[in-house]
């Protein structure tokens, strides 16, 4: 081998060597308990909580690498408010020669935040602090006091610039006092620019959000800009059953937080949403359009406010069993499938309610209308009435149509009943109204009780079974 080509191997040998020297060394300055507490230090004044993690490492093309990192929850219960499988930071290297530290891409890979509700009703959030382009960090521990006499030392300040910011695969969700999951996000990803004034620019786009267990918004996104202060969604967009979603959003954040939402949404389809429900959309047809209103302190669900409203259009709707049983038996086919003229509702949020101002479902011979509370926690009250024409009277007979009484539309007769229980187990009493008797919550017999209520008169014949002849005595 030429000797020149010898000493270039030496050399080449050498750097490798070196760089891997200073690798470690890297690594060894990093995992040293002083230089923990400062990063710890600095995260934790970045998020304005105090944090864990496991481990600390640096590579070339990863910068450094801060892995299982956790904030505990500040209630002092066991499971986490944020865990982040590993957060990067992408670090110009001269830059720190001058005492300024530069990162030119921070990412969040796998974030996980989980906001719980209080028993008193207010949320466990973490809301982070207006961004500083300073960071002061303790010095070594050789410096710091050693007795209750001795002054802690001064505390050094590090400039730091952040350049952008990535998240990426997060998911959230609120979790009530119950234990039951109110709103659930999957995959979301966000990309930001941070300028010199550390104001943050960028996009965010969310997989999908889950409202309770019915609706299920997807590719939910918007433009944002925050500077510690506010973060405004002027453009939000998404999908909604098809259908689409806009909307904007603006919190102020400080000691008393609130913010305020507006969303419409348009076309969403009906049979997709009964879908997205796991429900039996059947034969469900017809689109959806909507609205809503909300304003209020985003940890205090006793502070929120607003008002909704939802319309259906060329709407055909399956109504709840009961009705379904009732069209059956007597061949009512309205009644077991709504093909409606008019279905309107308007609500209004306040004091930890839903106040439902008016439901009105109209079809060609029958009208259903409500109006009550539903509390957050899912509890219904509700004051109803079905209304019903001459033809619907008539198909029900004197037997099941004697309870129905006259109402402000002469063409119509009318028989108030409630609607109680819960959101996802509501409860009635109108199979007891039209029935005549207390049927409590015996559904499986209804047929039976209703046909034992029909007056003799009206009740089906049966077919009289033909005598046997006696068997003959045997001689």
């Amino acid at each position: 081998m030429p000797q020149i080509a010898k000493r270039f191997l030496i050399i080449a040998a050498a750097l490798v060597v070196a760089f891997a020297v200073i690798l470690l060394c890297i690594n060894l300055y990093l995992q040293s308990e002083a230089v923990q507490k400062r990063i710890l230090n600095a995260a934790e004044q970045a998020l304005g909580a105090p944090i864990t993690l496991k481990t600390t490492y640096y590579t070339p093309w990863g910068g450094i690498v801060l892995s299982g990192v956790a904030v505990p929850s500040p209630d002092g219960k066991k499971h986490n408010l944020l865990e982040i499988s590993s957060l990067r930071l992408n670090v110009a290297l001269f830059p720190l020669l001058q005492g300024r530290v530069i990162i030119k891409v921070v990412t969040l890979k796998d974030p996980v935040l989980i906001i719980r509700q209080r028993k008193e009703g207010t949320w466990v959030a973490l809301v982070p602090p207006a961004p500083s382009p300073e960071i002061p960090i303790p010095l070594d521990k050789s410096t710091e006091p050693t007795s209750a006499t001795e002054s802690p030392s001064p505390r050094r300040s590090v400039k730091v610039e952040v350049k952008r910011i990535r998240i990426h695969g997060a998911n959230a969700a609120i979790v009530d006092q119950m234990g039951r999951t109110q709103l659930r996000i999957e995959n979301a990803n966000l990309e930001a620019d941070v300028f010199p004034d550390f104001t943050t620019s960028g996009t965010i786009l969310i997989r999908e959000v889950e409202v309770g267990t019915s609706l299920r918004i997807r590719k939910l996104g918007s433009p944002f800009t925050w500077d510690g202060k506010t973060l405004s969604m002027p453009e939000i967009t998404g999908i909604l059953a098809g259908g689409a979603i806009t909307g904007d959003y603006k919190l102020e954040a400080g000691e008393e937080p609130s913010f305020t939402l507006n969303a419409n949404v348009v076309d969403a389809k009906l049979s997709k949403l009964a879908e997205d429900a796991a429900a039996d959309a059947g034969k469900t047809a017809g689109t959806m359009k909507g609205h809503i209103h909300l304003t209020g302190n985003p940890i205090n669900a006793a502070s929120l406010s607003g008002t909704a409203s939802v319309d259906l259009i060329e709407a055909r709707l399956q109504p709840v069993d009961f009705i379904v049983k009732l069209g059956e038996l007597f061949g009512i086919d309205e009644l077991q499938l709504l093909q409606l003229s008019e279905a309107t509702s308007k609500f209004v949020i306040a004091d930890e309610k839903v106040i439902v101002e008016n439901i009105r479902l109209q079809s060609e011979n029958l009208i259903l209308e409500g109006k009550g509370r539903a509390k957050f926690d899912g509890g219904l009250d509700l004051k109803s009435r079905l209304l019903i024409n001459k033809k619907i009277q008539k198909q029900l007979g004197s037997g099941l149509g004697k309870n129905f009484e006259s109402s402000e539309d002469s063409a119509y007769k009318q028989l108030p009943f409630k609607v109680t229980g819960t959101v996802a187990n509501p409860k009635t009493d109108l199979l007891d109204k039209v029935i005549g008797i207390d049927l409590g919550e015996d559904v499986g017999g209804l047929l039976q009780n209703i046909l034992r209520q029909i007056p003799t008169s009206e009740k089906p014949k049966k077919k009289k079974p033909s005598q046997e002849p006696s068997p003959t005595p045997a001689n």
